[in-house]
């Protein structure tokens, strides 16, 4: 698998921190999911939202905002849900 995602990313150019970054996204979505983890404040959620949402969009702004709304809505749900 990633010897053809090296072609890949070889063969278009791709930026490698992107990569990383999604990545790290990743192991922090299992790492805190294991320990239940919930983000202290805003600027933790946002640098979250950096590592997940931006690499994938083409507005970074648009992708951030997007995810803070999917984490709400779960949030909501799971509250619904469990209360």
């Amino acid at each position: 698998m990633f010897v053809a995602l090296s072609r890949q990313i070889q063969a278009f150019q791709l930026p490698t921190q992107l990569l990383h970054d999604l990545v790290t996204a990743f192991e922090q979505d299992v790492r805190y999911t294991a320990q239940a983890h919930r983000y202290a404040d805003e600027a933790e959620l946002l640098d979250y939202c950096r590592l997940s949402a931006n690499p994938v969009g083409a507005c970074s702004y648009i992708c951030t905002k997007s995810t803070i709304s999917l984490r709400w809505r779960t949030v909501t749900i799971s509250v619904a849900r469990y209360s």
